[in-house]
């Protein structure tokens, strides 16, 4: 479609990939969020408040095309600078948020106590799993770092029973 849309003499944007001016699908621009910075400040953030020695679980959701970038981001900057943290990933695709991730984040709770750090790559994945953490009373005891800052998440911050510690906002 975009050797069409030149072949017709017409500029191609794309948007939210991933990487701000990546223009390798041979678009003529890219605008984006920074993902990877996204995903490089969430581990900043995890690592630091570990001390260095956490465990997470990062929920990525691959059928989301700017997921990866960030996602892998997030396992890049933990790898360079926390030998001793130990991160999981899973994978839980769009329709399946409302009710995979509570699911997850309670089987992860209850199987799992000592990874204590619970990283959805979206707002839109940390709503679910935020009930979940309420409804096992373990808000003190995990933390959830995330994306986005919705109106309607950013408020859980406030609320020491949700866990949500971190939300980077997005420019929206």
């Amino acid at each position: 479609q975009i050797a069409d849309a030149h072949a017709a003499g017409i500029k191609v944007i794309t948007c939210n990939t991933g990487v701000p001016g990546d223009v390798s699908g041979v678009q003529d621009a890219e605008v984006s969020f920074d993902y990877a910075l996204v995903g490089r400040l969430i581990a900043d953030w995890f690592i630091m408040d570990s001390k260095g020695k956490g465990k997470a679980l990062l929920v990525s959701s691959n059928d989301v095309p700017a997921s990866p970038t960030q996602a892998n981001a997030t396992l890049a900057e933990v790898k360079k600078l926390c030998p001793g943290c130990d991160i999981e990933v899973k994978d839980v695709q769009i329709p399946q948020w409302e009710t995979s991730i509570p699911t997850l984040f309670q089987s992860t709770i209850n199987t799992q106590p000592d990874r204590t750090y619970l990283l959805p790559i979206y707002d839109g994945q940390s709503l679910p799993g935020l009930g979940a953490i309420r409804t096992a009373g373990a808000g003190g005891k995990v933390k959830v770092g995330t994306f986005n800052a919705t109106p309607g998440i950013v408020q859980s911050l406030n609320d020491p029973k949700s866990g949500l510690k971190l939300d980077v906002g997005g420019n929206n």
